[in-house]
């Protein structure tokens, strides 16, 4: 008997320490918004921490494993009051349901050390320290104090775009926002920021940043922000936003001026192989003038009940003036047929106007479903003049004058459908996207032509995302239907795109991704039509509307480990472009002629690593990304490789509300066709003073550097050239920024859309030389 118990007691024990237990639950906040990235830990005796996890993006948690005892359940995330929960006696699964958090209304005590960054099913989740919100004076001075990878954001003009210089769509709540109007946001009023650099297929854009808010129930806001060069020379940029609520109701008004002036000197060497003779052209450049002035205005109504619709319409208004373009010069010619110097002068203007009309409705629907429906309308007006003068020094005889004028009307509509669906562990979203636009062009001068061009494409998309403890699974499937036609000429092409991307986090600070899609890229309508403009003496642009669809087929790797010392990532990419369009250069009569055509392929291979290092905690923030690419184009008739090696480096330091900031650039050089792109090589220093609700600071741009400089290098076998364009005007360039933000009652952010359109293409053949 005795033997018995002891058996008994010894499978009891065994039994017990064996059985585990499990929490399960849900956070949200106070309308019933998921919110992901909270902060989950299981305690016990109230300060061992014993495991903990990170909510998904429907704000789930599971925690497994547990062993039979009492706990508490702490959850937190930034900007909202902690939730404490006693658990007693946990022997099984417990589901302790939605655990909503309130906002916390003191904010300046939210303080968040170590790593912030987290990796959703399908974007980072950035949750900004309370240094970064310090000496951040809006949104988009926070967005830079991030330090995204792959992510580049020119200090000269604040323009944004990928590694790779695809467009990156900014967001507040989910709607597509300008950035003057993330330049209104107060940091303090960001709870966190979403960063996807593989978009799901719907967005068709390199990156989306998403600025998740408070909402704005009650009274508006007023925001001023500048930034001035203490010179004649350099850049402006002014902006201004209010916005008022009451009631369900929203409206607002944002107007950005950005202004940029500096004179440029040109230089030029050519090497025209014609047939029958070859001789060399050089041309001494001298200082031009480069002027560009950009005014955006946009008024915006939004009428919405939290978890049940949102009406949003958006009247926007772009007028861009360029005075004198990027592409123009003036100089002495040297001409190896004469023993004469010529004079040449080529200026070009533009002016576009661009208004737009975006109406959007969502309605959430039973059933964890939701409805988006977006119409844009579109108009763009645009005037170029073009003018050409070279003359004989020695006689001032005209040897080529050329004179063009483009006058160009497009309008266009854009509508789009979207559903999206929830379920236990994925979510399933479908839609259409349709573009129609119809282009008239009228040329004059030298060459007199009409141009009406029709365009259409149909975007059928489809993405589900399936997510289940450590693995995320995305999914996609879209197929893009193109269709336009020109002066009899008739083009029709049906692509399927697929997508996949894979993620595992195998430790909690380890992630792997991988992303493989296949995409269509239409050729530019201002390519596709059929007239020719003469840019030079010697050269023609010429138009090609047999142009086809070409493919892009893309593969990256992305490893990142992250800790509250040091985040690193290190990314590689594949791209092939089949069909890629790129210029050919050939020989007609006394011509050489610049056609845009259907190459053979394009490879790509990029290797880039980001190591974010902050060993002194919140005070300094130093980011390193080395690169390299390594570039093989098949032409029709050419073949080249070129590898190229770049660095991007910034530096962020504070104390309290002060702060340093640096950055610089080497050149990261593109090769497109026969052309090399050597791009800008640039740094520069600031530093200044952010205060709750006004800002100051001051910098200067390349202290250590003469000269400001771009290149292009054409490999051509029959017309090889090289162009360098310089300034000294931007070296040693001091610039004051300041910015005043102005609360109106109290600070609750409206419910944003999900979705927006937007063109802007212009569609119209430049006739002066390319700028780089």
């Amino acid at each position: 008997m005795r033997k018995l118990c002891i058996i008994i007691l010894c499978v009891l024990s065994a039994a017990l320490h064996a059985q585990t237990a499990e929490l399960r639950g849900k956070v949200t906040d106070g309308e019933s918004i998921p919110l992901e990235g909270a902060t989950v830990g299981v305690y016990i005796r109230d300060s061992v921490l014993t495991t903990g996890c990170i909510s998904n993006e429907k704000g789930e948690f599971a925690l497994k494993g547990l062993k039979p005892d009492s706990y508490l359940l702490k959850i937190s995330y930034v900007g909202y009051m902690s939730e404490n929960i006693r658990i007693d006696n946990l022997v099984k699964r417990l589901d302790v349901g939605t655990v909503v958090l309130h906002p916390d209304n003191r904010l300046e005590e939210v303080v968040v050390t170590g790593s912030s960054k987290r990796y959703g099913s399908n974007r980072q989740i950035m949750i900004p320290t309370e240094t970064q919100l310090n000496i951040s004076s809006n949104g988009w001075g926070l967005l830079q104090n991030l330090q995204l990878a792959r992510i580049k954001i020119s200090p000269m003009n604040n323009q944004i775009t990928t590694q790779d210089g695809k467009n990156v769509i900014l967001q507040i709540n989910g709607v597509k926002v300008e950035k003057e109007e993330i330049m209104s946001l107060r940091p303090m009023d960001v709870v966190r920021v979403e960063y996807s650099d593989q978009p799901e297929a719907r967005y068709q854009a390199g990156a989306v940043i998403n600025y998740v808010v408070r909402k704005r129930e009650s009274g508006g806001y007023i925001a001023l922000n500048g930034n001035q060069s203490l010179s004649s020379l350099g850049v402006k940029q002014y902006s201004m936003s209010t916005a008022y609520n009451w009631k369900k109701s929203q409206l607002g008004v944002i107007v950005g001026y950005n202004e940029s002036r500096a004179k440029w000197t040109r230089e030029n060497e050519y090497q025209y192989n014609f047939p029958d003779n070859a001789f060399t052209q050089e041309e001494e450049g001298q200082p031009t003038w480069y002027k560009d002035k950009t005014l955006n205005a946009t008024v915006k109504y939004t009428l919405y009940e939290a978890d049940k619709y949102m009406f949003n319409a958006t009247l926007r208004n772009k007028f861009n003036h360029i005075p004198n373009q990027f592409s123009d010069r003036q100089g002495i010619i040297r001409n190896s047929l004469t023993e004469n110097e010529s004079f040449v002068s080529d200026f070009s203007s533009w002016k576009e106007n661009t208004p737009s009309l975006d109406l959007y409705f969502q309605r959430n629907l039973p059933g964890k479903q939701l409805l988006m429906v977006n119409v844009v309308g579109t108009l763009v007006h645009t005037h170029s003049n073009h003018d050409y003068m070279e003359k004989d020094m020695a006689t001032d005889a005209a040897l080529s004058t050329i004179h063009s004028f483009i006058e160009g009307d497009k309008q266009s509509v854009i509508a789009e459908g979207v559903y999206e669906k929830q379920f236990e562990n994925s979510r399933l979203s479908t839609g259409l996207n349709h573009t129609q636009s119809y282009t008239e062009n009228r040329y004059a001068g030298n060459v007199e032509a009409d141009v009406n061009l029709r365009y259409m494409e149909s975007y059928l998309f489809a993405d589900y995302v399936y997510s289940k403890d450590k693995f995320t699974l995305s999914a996609g499937l879209s197929g893009k239907f193109t269709r336009y036609s020109q002066s009899g000429n008739r083009y029709k092409k049906f692509h399927l795109q697929p997508r996949l991307r894979l993620q595992y986090t195998p430790l909690p600070h380890l992630t792997l991704r991988y992303h493989a899609d296949v995409a269509s890229s239409a050729p530019s309508l201002a390519d596709l039509n059929h007239t020719e403009q003469q840019i030079d003496r010697w050269q023609v642009k010429r138009g090609n509307p047999a142009l086809k669809n070409s493919m892009n087929y893309n593969q990256n790797l992305l490893v990142s480990f992250n800790n509250k010392y040091v985040d690193i990532e290190l990314a590689g990419y594949y791209i092939y472009n089949y069909k890629p369009i790129f210029e050919t250069v050939f020989c007609e009569g006394n011509k050489m002629i610049h056609f845009s055509e259907n190459q053979k392929g394009r490879h790509r291979i990029r290797v880039e690593s980001t190591f974010n290092l902050h060993p002194f905690g919140q005070y300094i923030s130093l980011s390193v990304t080395p690169g390299i690419n390594r570039y093989v184009i098949y032409g029709n008739s050419y073949t080249h490789t070129y590898t190229n090696y770049y660095v991007r480096a910034s530096l962020l330091a504070s104390y309290k509300r002060w702060f340093l900031n640096a950055q610089m650039n080497t050149r990261d050089n593109l090769l497109a066709g026969e052309t090399i792109e050597y791009t800008e090589k640039f740094h520069s220093i600031g530093a200044g003073y952010n205060a709750a609700n006004w800002s100051l600071s001051a910098g200067v741009f390349m202290p250590f550097m003469k000269d400001y400089s771009q290149a292009s290098r054409n490999l051509s076998k029959v017309m090889p050239s090289y162009s360098r364009i310089h300034t000294g005007d931007l070296s040693g360039l001091f610039y004051i920024a300041g910015s005043i933000n102005l609360n109106l009652g109290r600070s609750f952010k409206a419910q944003g859309q999900k979705r927006s359109n937007s063109d802007t293409g212009a569609s119209v053949l430049s006739g002066g030389k390319a700028s780089m």
